[in-house]
Order: C-alpha cells, then sequence, then structure tokens
C-alpha cells in the first residue's frame, strides 16, 4: 500500500484554481519541492488563486518556515498568486498560519483562513468576481 504524499495538488484551468492538500507529517523541503512541481507543470495557469487545505496536517510549521513559504511563493517561476484561502480548525494550527498571512501578503492579494473547503471555495468564487 502507498502512503499518501504529504502535499498534492490538482489545477482546475478553468477557474485559474490550485487546490493544495497537506497531509500527516508535511516538512519544509516537501514544501519546496511542491513549488519546483507546481511551476515545472505545464497545466499550471500564470495567475492563479489557491485553496491551501492543511486541516489533516500533523506538523506544526517554526515561524522561520512560514517566512521561507511566504518568500518562496512570492518568488515562483512562471506563477503569479492571487488569493490564497487557507483551509483549518485546529486552534494552534490557526494562530501559526495567521504569521503566513502576515509573512505573504506581498505574494497574495488577500489571504483568509476558513474552516471548511466550501467557505474557502466560496470566497475565492466571490474574490473572483471582483476580476
Amino acid at each position: 500500500m502507498l502512503a499518501a504524499m504529504p502535499v498534492s495538488y490538482v489545477i482546475d484551468r478553468r477557474a485559474s484554481r490550485i487546490r493544495t492538500r497537506c497531509v500527516g507529517y508535511t516538512t519544509l523541503p516537501e514544501t519546496v519541492e511542491h513549488f519546483a512541481i507546481l511551476a515545472a507543470d505545464p497545466e499550471c495557469p500564470p495567475v492563479a488563486d489557491v485553496l491551501l487545505d492543511v486541516d489533516e496536517i500533523t506538523s506544526l510549521p517554526a515561524p522561520q518556515e512560514l517566512r521561507e513559504v511566504a518568500r518562496r511563493s512570492g518568488a515562483m517561476p512562471r506563477v503569479s498568486f492571487r488569493n490564497l484561502a487557507i483551509v483549518a480548525r485546529r486552534d494552534d494550527l490557526v494562530g501559526m498560519l495567521r504569521m503566513l498571512q502576515v509573512y505573504a501578503q506581498r505574494a497574495f492579494a488577500a489571504i483568509e483562513i476558513f474552516e471548511t473547503a466550501a467557505e474557502g471555495e466560496a470566497w475565492l468564487d466571490r474574490m473572483a468576481g471582483r476580476r
């Protein structure tokens, strides 16, 4: 039986949306690898919104790791991001992700945290209506 990848994604070209999911113990090197794979994916739109579902991670990123994720988000080759909807419910994780909101302000037009993917998708849909 194969284990699920810690970071996986699906691209919705019609909506210019990337749905990224992190599961289990997720490390900074795995996240950096995800960025490289995404940047090389020919299906990745040049400008995209992101739904980042981290509700099932078991690791808690350190502040310096969040800072590095934010830096790399703003320096992706071939891809720029618009809005980021983050899905997380655990209080400790939501607290850390509030730091990511601050660190990643330059990489995204807007960043919000939601309890469910449906809420995040609805917010991204509303934000897309303002384009």
